[in-house]
């Protein structure tokens, strides 16, 4: 692949495309001519809030569609210019200043700091006109960081971040554990991440209110979990891959055996559900390992010792020999209760190289244009031969009563002579694709569940049907419908998220306003209490904006209603569409 660019020209690839996807390969040696062009400039000036230039501050231009990023500095009258840039019309504009969030440009008078509400400047048949970005007014979240005995815990990274208004910036504490994240906008629902050097702990503080100016957080320190590993010979082994991991801290960590068969973990968290994981090297002919859950209160020792391996190997074909890529290999031994997974390779060839000695391996092989297959009892084998038959699918929707679109609907089906059972998801959109399914010999019966609605069931049905479910609610239900300040439902064109939260801050659902301006929320707690926040694409005196009383819009979260399971809100957001 070959390609050039210059300050004044954008990059180009063989054979007179911008794209690198579209780019054509060439052998060596071969002639390449290019015809460069005059690329697209960006110009302007960054400004204080009181209109001060801002010297020596990083500008970036980004396109999304074609995966292209400039960049330069203002001088020091505040001016920049991005040149050499492909025609586009979505290039985001940001500015980037030391010890402040990022800045994006959204229109001549006004600045965001939420990426997602930027509008892209328009360079697909012209340069722009002067793009001048002005910094907005922000405030600050300071604090210090201790450990249980008072400690000052240093140089740890601690980042800040809203769901409320999207913006984000980070800092260091300092050689006395102090902090202080500056430039935000005004919000009550930031998000403290601190991440402290070892033996420290990761750390989260939420719902944290911009004007803080002492907030004391505590750092935990966390165990050492450290020991060795040999095999069943009592030979020490490096190079084996360790991992641990917790899902309820979130925490997983990794490292590698030593020379003399050592490892060492250390800032490992107080848990009860951790996990650990040896996996040798792959030419080094022993068991993987598996423990957990086991608790960590204190500092372990595990010395690990790694037992014989059996090795099953082979090749996924179709039934005219063709070689399967992307075919999903899974290994369940129930005798010893281990399983391990694989995919076969482009010219069909897969194995399993440290599965723990046992005779009754259950293979199990899933590719979406294929029927699933499985063989039972398989022991250590080599060029094994498996060949799949054509499969299909049975897709469909999932949809409310009003003809909302349902996502993380479980959508279970099972086969007429239960040989054939398995379970997917609604996507965002509400749509489902059971696949790997034999082309004939079976019916299948298909049922959506979800808690807060009636089971329905469908069937018997053929692979290649289109089944629609209707998702009744039980209880627990919030609607609404959304206008502005008009009394105007949102024209074609205009797209509005809602967000629901408890009466902590804490996320419950997201939907999607229809055409009509109605939005419904379903499976609440009926003893819960809710605030609704809407995002809308575009218009109105802010595009997020939270619900309070009598349904008419306030900006901040503090000052949003909490409505009860039942409520019909009609929602009047502040300014026009």
């Amino acid at each position: 692949m070959v390609s050039v660019w210059s300050n004044a020209a954008p990059m180009m690839y063989h054979s007179e495309t911008f794209q690198e996807k579209h780019a054509q390969t060439v052998g060596v040696p071969s002639t390449v001519d290019f015809t460069m062009i005059q690329g697209r400039q960006i110009a302007g000036t960054l400004y204080e809030k009181d209109i001060q230039p801002v010297s020596f501050a990083l500008i970036a231009a980004e396109s999304k569609t074609l995966n292209v990023y400039r960049s330069s500095r203002t001088d020091k009258n505040g001016a920049y210019l991005i040149e050499g840039l492909p025609p586009a019309s979505d290039y985001q504009i940001s500015a980037w200043i030391p010890d402040m969030p990022a800045i994006y440009y959204h229109t001549p008078e006004k600045s965001v700091m939420n990426p997602e509400h930027a509008i892209g400047v328009d360079v697909s048949t012209q340069n722009a006109p002067a793009i001048n970005i002005y910094l907005t007014a922000g405030e600050s979240i300071c604090g210090f960081l201790r450990d249980a005995s008072g400690r000052a815990v240093q140089f740890s990274w601690i980042s800040a971040k809203s769901e409320i208004t999207g913006a984000e910036n980070d800092t260091f504490s300092d050689i006395h554990g102090n902090f202080c994240i500056k430039g935000l906008p005004k919000s009550v629902d930031y998000q403290l991440t601190i991440n402290p050097a070892l033996p420290y702990v990761n750390t989260v503080r939420s719902m944290i209110a911009t004007g803080t100016s002492d907030l004391k957080c505590i750092v935990e320190k966390g165990f050492d979990l450290f020991g060795s590993i040999q095999d069943f010979n009592g030979m020490v082994l490096p190079d084996v891959n360790i991992s641990v991991w917790s899902s309820s801290r979130d925490f997983h960590a990794q490292t590698i055996s030593n020379s003399t068969g050592n490892y060492s973990f250390k800032g490992v968290p107080m848990a009860t559900d951790m996990f650990m994981t040896a996996l040798p090297h792959v030419d080094q002919a022993i068991s993987q390992y598996i423990d957990g859950p086991f608790t960590v209160n204190h500092a372990i020792e595990k010395n690990i010792t790694l037992g014989a391996a059996i090795k099953i190997s082979g090749t996924i074909l179709s039934l005219t020999n063709e070689p399967i890529k992307d075919a999903w290999i899974t290994a369940y031994a129930a005798s010893i209760q281990t399983d391990d997974r694989t995919d076969s390779a482009s010219d069909g060839s897969f194995a399993f190289n440290h599965l723990p000695q046992a005779d009754d391996y259950e293979l199990t092989i899933r590719h979406p244009d294929y029927a699933t297959q499985t063989i039972l009892f398989v022991d250590a084998i080599q060029d094994l031969q498996i060949k799949l038959a054509p499969g299909g699918a049975i897709t469909g929707l999932v949809q409310d009563e009003k003809g909302g679109y349902l996502s993380d609907i479980r959508i279970a089906i099972q086969s007429d002579d239960g040989s054939i059972q398995q379970s997917v998801r609604s996507d965002h959109s509400g749509k489902y694709l059971i696949s790997g399914l034999p082309l004939t010999g079976h019916m299948y019966t298909l049922s959506a569940k979800k808690e807060g609605y009636a089971t329905d069931v469908k069937g018997p049905h053929s692979v290649g049907a289109y089944v629609q479910f209707l998702m009744i609610a039980d209880a627990g239900r919030i609607q609404g419908r959304i206008t502005d300040s008009g009394m105007q439902l949102p024209p074609e064109g205009i797209k509005i998220s809602v967000r629901l939260f408890d009466e902590m801050g804490e996320f419950v659902q997201r939907v999607s306003m229809n055409t009509t301006g109605a939005f419904e929320f379903n499976g609440l707690d009926s003893q819960g209490k809710y605030a609704i926040k809407c995002s809308v694409s575009a218009g109105l005196v802010d595009p997020v904006q939270w619900v309070g009383p009598q349904g008419q819009g306030v900006l901040l979260f503090e000052d949003a209603n909490l409505f009860s399971v039942g409520a019909f809100v009609d929602v009047t957001l502040i300014g026009a569409w």
